[in-house]
């Protein structure tokens, strides 16, 4: 759906792919060589400033790898 590379790691090209889309998978490889990413059933959107939003199903869970 959204590939920072082919996107030029701009967010407002991944809120216009990504917001409103739930259940998502995210990996992500970091400069530092590690992976980071997470599931959520939550659609995605642009949040206010200080705003955290709860997962009532408790299914969102967050993974970090370390590849060295």
């Amino acid at each position: 759906m959204f590939r920072g590379s082919e996107n030029d790691f701009l967010a407002s090209e991944f809120h216009r792919k990504c917001d409103n889309v739930e259940n998502t998978f995210t990996l992500i490889k970091t400069e530092f060589n590690k992976i980071i990413g997470g599931f959520t059933p939550i659609k995605w959107e642009s949040p206010e400033p200080g705003r955290n939003v709860e997962d009532p199903s408790e299914k969102t869970f967050l993974l970090s790898f370390d590849l060295r």
